[in-house]
């Protein structure tokens, strides 16, 4: 009896937290999106005088949230027509997130096996490793996208043979615009797996299990490994914001018709508000997936 008089307390206490996690949320997306009647008084959609506005800034933040309330009455202006925001901006939407998760796991993925390559090596190839990952690290995204390009272009050019589709001018691009989202962010995953790798090899626990004579592919794979996984969800929030970051420019040289073009391509500020709050809800799903992961994993006893 008193289980089913305390779930509908307990769902009013989530609901109430979901409602007081989302209005910051939405507030601050408004307000990222209003900043430019911060500094710019518009006319017409135009701006015409440069200053500072505090009071049609709040005024811009109270009518873009007012508007991204109703998201299914916006439009938006493109080649003098007026158009509806959804469904059109989907297909951007859902073209740019397929290509932020691919890139996500398949860097996840590959982070994990090299870096138990890594620790499973000797001394002498851990050495390599080391300066091999430290020049990829060096190597700025828009330099390696650069160079890919090019490479495919000069292959083009010597041989006649079209390797792959490199710029979604018509048809959608994957494989290109996915490789170079993984490139960097794999150094950086493996460089904290690494680092957590090492030190969960100096804890006591493996120090004990060695002396029982258990060996170091079981240690790792019974013991060590669900730790790493502990310490990794500290490290996603940062890395799914620097994939994001490089998402920008990758749409930009590859010519993808992707969600931050649209973005830069329309100026209406509701439609800024309301891209954004499209990029943050798989961030929040993602996140969510590795707090229920990280609790399921806390349940078990941590090796000390």
């Amino acid at each position: 009896m008193c289980r089913r008089m305390c779930l509908p307390y307990m769902l009013n206490i989530r609901i109430w937290k979901f409602v007081n996690l989302l209005i910051p949320i939405l507030l601050g997306i408004c307000s990222i999106a209003a900043l430019p009647s911060l500094v710019f008084l518009e006319k017409d959609g135009f701006p015409v005088e440069f200053g500072f506005f505090p009071l049609t800034y709040l005024n811009a933040i109270g009518r873009i949230t007012a508007e991204i309330l109703t998201p299914f009455d916006l439009t938006f202006a493109s080649s003098g027509e007026e158009l509806e925001l959804f469904p059109f901006i989907f297909n951007a939407y859902f073209y740019s997130i397929s290509i932020l998760f691919l890139s996500f796991l398949i860097s996840l993925t590959a982070a994990f096996l090299l870096s138990i390559m890594y620790i499973l090596a000797s001394s002498h190839v851990r050495k390599i490793a080391r300066g091999i990952l430290m020049v990829f690290e060096s190597i700025p995204d828009v330099i390696f996208i650069l160079a890919l390009q090019y490479a495919v272009i000069s292959f083009f050019k010597s041989t006649g043979i079209k390797m792959l589709q490199i710029y979604g001018l018509e048809d959608k691009v994957y494989l290109f615009p996915i490789l170079c989202l993984c490139f960097v962010p794999i150094a950086l995953m493996i460089r904290s797996l690494i680092i957590i790798l090492e030190e969960e090899q100096e804890k006591l626990y493996v120090q004990f299990a060695k002396a029982k004579g258990v060996s170091n592919l079981r240690i790792l794979f019974t013991h060590v490994l669900r730790n790493v996984f502990i310490s990794l969800h500290h490290h996603i929030s940062s890395i799914y914001w620097f994939m994001l970051s490089s998402l920008a420019a990758v749409e930009y040289l590859f010519q993808m018709n992707g969600i931050t073009g649209f973005l830069f391509g329309y100026k209406e500020q509701e439609v800024i508000a309301i891209g954004i709050l499209l990029i943050l809800i798989p961030f929040g799903f993602l996140k969510w997936i590795f707090e229920k992961w990280f609790s399921l994993l806390l349940r078990g006893t941590q090796y000390e």
